[in-house]
């Protein structure tokens, strides 16, 4: 079951999971604010849906956050949140101010000229976030002796090739419809022999693969790469998600509460 309203604490003095030095803790994020817009009401609130929170809603008015980073830390992260905020607006609002472009064809957004290696760490530390965070939102995302490797890469400034850690994007679909105001966690799940971890951010699916290099290199097209970003589309129904979280959806307490703060 899914954790209450995040109650505020003061900023607390201890190692900050980054640098490790003992720093005031920010209230960090798990993820970036600029997702949350999408799935907020107009009156700033959101509310968490599992398949067994029927009738015991919690409403939010801030995106999940805990004490995390220094404030140092937060500033290097918030770098690549900023870029990666701006690569989403624009393929969700179809505007492509900041990106060369193209739709291939229904299922298919093709982008090139992108500032993949900050994007791609950006994900990747929403992803390593999850798996150190303390709440319960996140217990299902744990990269065990992953952690470490993937933070070195975060807050590197070496560039990371595509075949490290590969993430796919793809466009979530309810029918013909996409919907930005989708924000999903996952259970970890497999491809072959490597563990997958998956988040939807948006209405966009996130796929990371955990694994320090993909062995099959045919496969770039489609990752997130140095030359392109292939974005795909996947129905709902695809994402294999329990069928009572779907339903749930259609529960009347969740229906009220769309109705009460729209």
């Amino acid at each position: 079951m899914w954790t209450a309203l995040w109650a505020a604490k003061e900023y607390k003095m201890e190692n900050c999971f980054n640098c490790n030095l003992s720093k005031t803790l920010q209230q960090s994020h798990i993820i970036p604010e600029f997702f949350y817009k999408y799935i907020y009401t107009n009156d700033h609130k959101f509310v968490v849906v599992s398949e067994d929170n029927e009738n015991k809603t919690k409403i939010q008015q801030k995106g999940f956050r805990e004490e995390l980073f220094c404030y140092d830390c937060e500033e290097l992260l918030s770098a690549k949140e900023t870029i990666t905020a701006k690569f989403f607006n624009d393929i969700i609002s179809k505007n492509y101010t900041n990106l060369n472009a193209k739709e291939i064809s229904n299922n298919i957004l093709l982008i090139e000229k992108y500032n993949y290696d900050e994007i791609k760490k950006c994900l990747l530390s929403i992803l390593w976030r999850a798996s150190i965070s303390g709440r319960e939102e996140f217990l299902n995302y744990d990269l065990g002796p992953y952690n470490q490797i993937i933070k070195k890469i975060i807050f590197s400034k070496n560039p990371i090739p595509w075949y490290k850690f590969p993430i796919h994007i793809s466009k979530v679909k309810l029918g013909n419809t996409y919907t930005s105001d989708l924000l999903l966690v996952h259970k970890k799940g497999k491809y072959k022999n490597i563990h997958l971890y998956s988040i939807t951010l948006a209405g966009y699916n996130i796929d990371y693969y955990i694994t320090e290099e993909f062995e099959n290199k045919n496969f770039e097209i489609y990752f997130l790469n140095e030359k392109f970003c292939g974005i795909t589309a996947i129905s709902l129904k695809d994402l294999k998600l329990n069928q009572r979280l779907i339903t749930r959806f259609n529960d009347s307490d969740i229906v009220n509460f769309y109705n009460k703060h729209k």
